[in-house]
């Protein structure tokens, strides 16, 4: 996840493999990196001395949404709540309903005057509130009244033991949230496809009371979220009561935009995982919604990761390709892998310094290979499923090398690397074939103009639902005082991705050379394609009468009109191990958590398994799921140890 490297040649700019950031809710992945720097005791004159330098908060999340033909540009503000990043939450579903309820009341409002926890205490509240809801379904006209009452019972009901007043309440709850909604509808009228204000309005309760009664309806307290991961989201809030004008709207199409969410040509993301992420996303940030990385991910994340554990003694091997895991009797016996360059050094050391940062190149140092000058005219890309670079064939075995194997590989490199698994386990073969990925495809500008400059007028951009298929654009600015320009350097740098359409015929075979430089070319047109005809939206003054004006963009080359494009950074990711993964409909019932490999010596680690709590292609899975196989395997070890004892 989020591959970086450095280029030497042009400023020692960050080049990503998409756009990486990190909502405010991914607990565990914080948590480590919190744990990270304070253990890497930096000191304060370091680029990134600490944890608060390197992860940059934001609270503005902003859509594009089409309004009686018009692009309009929506920010969604999430005020800042003082919880620090990586502390763990601690609310259940009764919680989230409670605010909900009490979100809903302050949208159609326009007032936060729901009714104080201390009533729900009071002996009889619940029922009294359960007995009048009928009355004032029949007269009340007022869908922020309606809704101040559904508070109350859920208040109640969570004073009194949510669970027990379940069969009672949640029809009652159901039927209030659905009143206030028709109501609402009612009140406003054809304002709501008239008036830009007003839609929103409604949007925004439509969505947000749908949701809450369809977990009532589908009592998802007491199944889970699992229960409807057999359809679609836009299924489930469609079939709980969604109108379509909201169905269309930019608040669907964030959730599967936001996660690549496309399968085939078509959105496709599980019911219940798309929620409970939600929840998660708007409900349980800490500190900001979302966070940026200072310096790139791969030099904000992955180097202090390396640091660390490599002063944990920690020993690594560059330049190995993996290319069979072998199994045998429930366990895994081998690993036969390439050697791909054999060292000139005693150990390689991966980084480069940047302005006293270590940071990690956009290509391997020749200069520490024996074979590195061959290497390097060959022109070969080592890391690509297709690359031309043949390595030493070699081989770890069993109790000589190894003992236990932790596979990170991502999902969709498994089936070619684990064809005796998969024979010798039919559901290791079902998750491999059932966890689907996509590939992705994104571009950078450096630009000589600051973001106000180009006509930007909100705040610092992370913008989503932008048109297909690059539908995701941020300011990533922040990472220009961690690059080396000569004078007169950029001004800003964007960030663009969106997902790439998969070919009928799914991942080509190795021996299709050609394939990686195809793709990227299809990636250079579709970037140019959006320079030209979507930019002018978002970037007035970056256009005059003849179009886009290239000349903003920063070429050391000196070339001119759209071939200063050429001096930017773009990039189709089609290779296995780098494909996105998704969570398509009645996908994560074929997931297994990291220690259900069903081998005896193999352990799980990576977004595509089951850690229980975000099953879907992002970095806090990734690292929950790595988490769950280091405790998995310190466990098993730990049982050994006292096997032995004992």
């Amino acid at each position: 996840k989020g591959a970086t490297g450095r280029d030497p040649t042009r400023g020692f700019r960050v080049e990503e493999h998409g756009l990486h950031m990190w909502f405010g809710f991914y607990d565990r992945a914080f948590r480590i990196m919190r744990d990270v720097y304070r253990e890497l005791g930096r000191p304060k004159t370091h680029p990134l001395p600490d944890f608060a330098a390197a992860f940059l908060p934001q609270d503005t999340y902003a859509m594009e949404q089409e309004f009686n033909g018009q692009w309009c540009h929506w920010d969604l503000y999430m005020p800042p709540n003082g919880l620090a990043p990586g502390d763990a939450s601690a609310l259940g579903l009764s919680d989230y309903l409670i605010e909900g309820l009490r979100l809903l009341a302050h949208m159609v409002a326009r007032a936060d005057d729901a009714a104080p926890p201390s009533r729900a205490s009071h002996p009889g509240f619940l029922a009294r509130c359960v007995d009048e809801a009928e009355d004032l379904l029949r007269d009340v006209t007022s869908p922020a009244a309606l809704l101040r009452h559904a508070h109350d019972v859920a208040v109640a009901m969570h004073a009194a033991g949510f669970s027990g007043h379940a069969p009672r309440c949640f029809p009652v709850l159901v039927g209030l949230i659905k009143g206030a909604l028709a109501l609402l509808r009612a009140l406003l009228g054809d304002a709501v496809e008239k008036d830009l204000f007003i839609y929103r309005l409604w949007i925004g309760a439509d969505i947000l009371g749908t949701i809450m009664a369809g977990a009532l309806a589908d009592d998802l307290f007491a199944k889970g979220f699992a229960s409807i991961n057999d359809r679609n989201w836009q299924d489930w809030l469609k079939a709980n009561g969604l109108s379509q004008i909201t169905y269309d709207s930019s608040l669907v199409q964030v959730a599967y935009d936001s996660s690549f969410g496309f399968f085939r040509g078509k959105y496709d993301m599980e019911a219940g995982t798309t929620l409970s992420g939600a929840i998660k996303m708007y409900l349980e940030y800490k500190g900001s919604i979302v966070y940026r990385f200072a310096a790139g991910t791969g030099d904000t994340v992955f180097g202090p990761l390396y640091e660390c554990l490599k002063a944990r003694g920690v020993k690594f091997r560059f330049f190995t390709n993996v290319t069979e895991l072998v199994a045998d009797a429930g366990r895994v016996t081998a690993i036969k892998y390439e050697d791909q360059a054999a060292l000139a050094v005693a150990e390689y050391q991966p980084f480069i310094d940047v302005k006293g940062l270590a940071c990690w190149p956009n290509a391997p140092r020749y200069e520490q290979l024996k074979d590195g000058a061959a290497l390097k005219a060959s022109g070969a890309d080592i890391e690509s499923y297709w690359t031309t670079w043949r390595g030493r064939p070699a081989a770890l075995e069993l109790g000589k090398d190894f003992d236990d194997v932790v596979l990170g590989i991502s999902v969709a490199s498994l089936k070619a690397l684990t064809p005796t698994l998969c024979a010798q386990h039919p559901p290791f073969l079902a998750m491999v074939d059932a966890i689907k990925t996509t590939r992705t495809q994104a571009f950078q500008l450096w630009l000589t103009p600051t973001l106000p400059e180009l006509g930007w007028n909100s705040d610092k951009a992370i913008l989503s639902c932008n048109g297909e298929p690059i539908d995701s654009w941020a300011d990533l600015s922040c990472t220009l005082p961690f690059e080396d320009w000569p004078q007169n350097g950029p001004g800003a740098v964007e960030y663009f991705c969106g997902a790439m359409i998969d070919e009928p015929d799914g991942v080509p075979p190795p021996s299709d050379t050609g394939y990686p430089a195809a793709q990227k070319a299809k990636a250079k047109a579709g970037a140019l394609d959006y320079v030209a005809k979507k930019l002018q939206r978002c970037w007035p003054n970056a256009f005059d009468a003849d179009g886009f004006k290239w000349d903003l963009l920063v070429d050391p080359a000196g070339k001119t009109g759209a071939a200063r494009f050429d001096s930017q950074w773009w990039r189709a990711n089609v290779d296995p191990s780098e494909r996105y993964v998704l969570s398509v409909t009645g996908s994560t019932r074929y997931r297994l958590r990291s220690d259900a490999s069903g081998f005896g010596n193999l352990y799980l680690a990576g977004d595509w398994t089951d850690n229980g709590v975000v099953n879907a292609g992002c970095m806090e899975a990734a690292a929950l799921s790595g988490t769950q196989a280091a405790e998995a395997l310190l466990a098993r070890m730990a049982q050994a140890k006292l096997g032995r004892v004992g």
